[in-house]
């Protein structure tokens, strides 16, 4: 099994992080054979999907979405 958590504040406090991850964690230690991952949209520069196809986005949308 793969558990996304997905952090889309953008403040820089790190709070929703913060509690994301400890969530991700208790996670993986209740299953311990789930692969999980933190997408944190700070990280990313993404554009505001328009309706085009993704390929033709300059930033890292297309990388973003496959993950979801």
């Amino acid at each position: 099994m793969k558990l996304l958590g997905i952090s889309g504040s953008m403040t820089k406090s790190g709070r929703t992080r913060t509690a994301l991850q400890f969530a991700l964690d208790a996670a993986l230690r209740r299953f311990p054979d789930t692969e999980i991952e933190l997408l944190d949209l700070r990280d990313w520069k993404v554009s505001l999907l328009d309706g085009r196809p993704l390929s033709e986005y300059p930033d890292d949308t297309p990388r973003v979405v496959e993950k979801i």
